[in-house]
C-alpha cells in the first residue's frame, strides 16, 4: 500500500486491455485474498506453460488486497508474461 500511495501514477486503472476478452487465450479466474497464494499459482502456471504469454489471470479479491496484489506483481515482473492490470 505504501508503494501505491507513494507512486499513484504507476497504478492508474485504465480501460480493460483487449487480451482480457480474447477467446484464443487461456483464462483463469482466481478468487483469493491471499497475495502469496495468488503469486505461487501464477508463477507456477507461467513457469510450466509451453506458451506462457497465452495465459490470462483474472484475480477477484477484496478492496483491501487489490492494491497489494497489483503492487506485488508490478514489483516482481515476469520476463515471459506482461502484467496488464
Amino acid at each position: 500500500m505504501e508503494e501505491r500511495i507513494a507512486h499513484p501514477d504507476k497504478y492508474v486503472d485504465d480501460e480493460p486491455k483487449p487480451q482480457f476478452e480474447d477467446p484464443t487465450l487461456y483464462h483463469y479466474a482466481m478468487f483469493s485474498d491471499n497475495i502469496i497464494a495468488v503469486s505461487v499459482v501464477v508463477r507456477s502456471v507461467v513457469k510450466n506453460a509451453e506458451e506462457p504469454w497465452k495465459h490470462v489471470f483474472h484475480v477477484v479479491t477484496n478492496r483491501m488486497n487489490l492494491a497489494a496484489i497489483k503492487v506485488w506483481f508490478r514489483r516482481r515482473p515476469s520476463k515471459e508474461v506482461p502484467i496488464l492490470s
